[in-house]
């Protein structure tokens, strides 16, 4: 296996260094501790998962604390541990619910994030009340799991199909390597095989057998994507060569028809073809995102292949840090490719999670591997790398993400590494190494340079990326997005850059711009006109609004602004190209249910989209046939017209379930608003009047 460069001996600099920076900075130095402790302090918790915050706060300061020794932030996590241990109860208890109550639905999931927290602490910090603390809750699941590991995937135990308990799997794993101990690795073993038979959610078996990700169980990413982690960590442990197959079936998948141009993933939380997503409302959640980077990241330390690599780097520069305000104060929970960014301060799932993430970016710096040193071209800074008596340092100065040169240094008086590479950061990229009497071969992808022993060598590396135009698909048919590796390039309204025109056709020199003081992509038009595009990862973070497509073919100027108005409770991101509402709507039984999109002045729209979404197992859903439509108003004060009928939900639905493929029409009209109407049906608990996370969608 790769010997990575101890994290300590990493420091990023330049704007992946800033942002890092302000991750410390602004939410893990500075969360709420009461807040993360209370639903321990005080059972049950204000949320069902509320427990898996400071699992998860753990987990991340723990990250950040072994970049750079702070004694303020080892105090906190010092104490933030002491106190959620002081909450375990003496069988080993360290979840939020009442007696009456636990084991069921997000209790065992909260448990996997106390043991990744508190196993954290234990291997950076040899903290044995932490470890003791671990080895209790393991213990607690092998008296209560280990004799009916079946039980664990029930729907009474677990939500999503078994996968939210069984990922608890990962704990385990981390446990037994700290202790060895015999009975973790085989409660591990058996959930691994529970996976596969009852109640399970064969995740395995049904991707060897149809490589499909929304067919696994329920479709859920986050809770698919953390068991796909847990496998591959426990076969580090118990190998077997059908779980790495499985986990790769899964990324070939995901990378050829579910990852955004941003790298992000899921819509409305779930795996969606991108035939069916859109760009707007609830797009690439943070957890999904970050629970990704887990996967890829143990792929590619596995099978060492460079495409796992590639999409690391595009996933964490774009989708994560899109995620990520820059102050490092608040994450999205969504991350919308056009609209506003909905940066959220508040304790949520997504807030915890997007600390864990930013915090693995020195992971893929730079590593040492066998008898060579490779510069993985993530960002300027610096490793050193310890052996024996002997130390190697790697420096890369300048910011070749934004068009600097890079130059390289290695210096050291360990004799170990014969040769360093450097990865390609893509097309065109050139490396002329100053040091005399040494020259750089080019092989794989990569630059390769002798060090021949030499105490000190130095190089250039210059990379100027074209723009590239990549064309839509599915509902984004007719648009193209705009990539300059390794960025996605949106147009933001901080810079009146909104009109509908096209594309760009090059782009100039990376700049600073005082009106955001951040970093600007100056492109020209086909018309010569000079126009500013912004990263994603800075896109809308003044509050304005952006859009990442553009179309082929120029449409008549739009209004700014759409407003949804209704019965419901709006939920997302509106653009001038699209608007994308997900709604959870009240109505007494036999009563219809009005979604509606309603525009000021009327528009040209060529799609509307319903679709069922995710409805929650005890709410109804939404509608029968000959009950629903979906209507437009061509003529401000005339009738509703029907331009498409709701087909019947299939015999099988299920309410947790989603009804796919979405339903609507597809024609060019100009109207003002439109709607999607219909009745509540069926639900586990109909008397509720709500229809859970039903979505609609218009675009131009």
């Amino acid at each position: 296996m790769d010997l990575f460069a101890n994290p300590r001996g990493i420091h990023l600099s330049g704007y992946v260094g800033e942002r890092l920076r302000a991750n410390a900075r602004g939410l893990v130095s500075t969360k709420d501790e009461a807040a993360l402790l209370a639903g321990f302090r005080s059972r049950p918790g204000a949320q069902a998962w509320v427990g898996e915050h400071v699992g998860k706060w753990i987990d991340a300061a723990r990250r950040i604390g072994d970049l750079e020794e702070d004694p303020l932030l080892e105090s906190k996590i010092a104490r933030v541990v002491a106190e959620l241990l002081a909450t375990q109860e003496r069988d080993g208890y360290l979840g939020t619910y009442l007696p009456a109550d636990r084991w069921t639905e997000w209790d065992v999931w909260v448990h996997k994030y106390a043991l990744l927290g508190l196993t954290a602490q234990a291997r950076s910090r040899g903290c044995e009340a932490s470890l003791a603390g671990a080895s209790r809750i393991s213990e607690l699941l092998w008296r209560r799991f280990g004799a009916n590991v079946d039980e664990l995937f029930s729907e009474r135990v677990s939500t999503h199909r078994g996968m939210a308990a069984g990922s608890v799997l990962r704990g385990l794993v981390r446990v037994h390597a700290l202790t060895r101990d015999a009975q973790s690795l085989e409660l591990a073993n058996a959930i691994a095989a529970g996976f596969e038979t009852g109640a399970g959610p064969r995740i395995v078996s049904s991707l060897r057998e149809h490589g499909d990700v929304t067919r696994v169980a329920n479709g859920k990413a986050y809770e698919l994507l953390s068991c796909l982690v847990a496998l591959l960590e426990l076969d580090e442990l118990a190998p077997d060569p059908r779980r790495l197959e499985a986990a790769e079936i899964a990324a070939r998948d995901v990378l050829a028809h579910h990852a955004y141009p941003s790298g992000g993933l899921s819509h409305h939380e779930y795996f969606t073809h991108r035939a069916h997503w859109s760009e707007a409302g609830a797009v690439s959640e943070t957890c999904v995102v970050v629970t990704w980077l887990e996967l890829l990241d143990l792929l590619w330390r596995r099978t060492g292949r460079d495409e796992y690599l590639r999409e690391i780097q595009r996933t964490w520069l774009n989708a994560l840090l899109a995620a990520q305000r820059p102050d490092g104060a608040a994450f999205c929970y969504f991350t919308p490719l056009a609209g506003r960014k909905p940066y959220d301060p508040l304790l949520s799932c997504c807030s915890s999670s997007g600390p864990r993430g930013i915090a693995l970016a020195p992971r893929w710096f730079a590593r040492w591997s066998g008898t060579a040193l490779e510069l993985l071209a993530f960002a300027p800074g610096e490793a050193s790398f310890v052996r024996g008596e002997g130390v190697v340092r790697l420096e890369a100065r300048g910011d070749f993400l934004f068009g600097e040169a890079c130059r390289i240094r290695v210096v050291g008086t360990a004799r170990e590494p014969q040769i360093l590479y450097v990865r390609k950061p893509g097309p065109g990229a050139s490396l002329k190494v100053v040091t005399p009497g040494v020259a750089a071969r080019e092989e794989d992808g990569r630059f390769a340079i002798p060090l021949g022993g030499r105490s000190e060598i130095e190089a250039v590396l210059r990379w100027e990326a074209p723009l590239e135009l990549v064309p839509g698909r599915g509902m984004q048919a007719g648009r193209v997005w705009l990539w300059r590796a390794p960025w996605l390039l949106c147009a933001d309204d901080a810079h009146g850059a909104l009109a509908d025109d096209a594309p760009p056709e090059r782009a100039g020199a990376w700049r600073r711009t005082p009106l955001l003081d951040h970093e600007c992509c100056a492109s020209r038009s086909a018309e010569g006109q000079e126009r500013l595009l912004v990263a994603f990862a800075e896109a809308g973070r003044s509050g304005s609004r952006y859009r990442s497509t553009w179309p082929l073919v120029p449409l008549p100027p739009e209004p700014a602004e759409a407003e949804a108005t209704g019965n419901g409770v709006r939920q997302g991101a509106l653009d001038s190209s699209a608007a994308d509402v997900l709604w959870s709507a009240c109505a007494p039984a036999g009563q219809p249910v009005a979604f509606e999109l309603r525009f000021a002045p009327a528009r040209l729209v060529r799609a509307a989209v319903f679709r069922h979404a995710m409805p929650r197992w005890d709410a109804p859903s939404f509608a029968d046939a000959g009950r629903a439509a979906i209507e437009v108003l061509l003529n401000q004060g005339g009738p509703w017209t029907s331009v498409s009928e709701l087909p019947a939900l299939p015999a099988g639905w299920e309410p947790a379930l989603r009804v796919s493929p979405p339903h609507g029409f597809e024609r060019r009209a100009v109207f003002a608003p439109v709607r999607c109407w219909g009745l509540r049906v069926r639900g586990s608990a109909p008397r509720t009047g709500e229809v859970f996370c039903a979505g609609l969608r218009a675009e131009e």
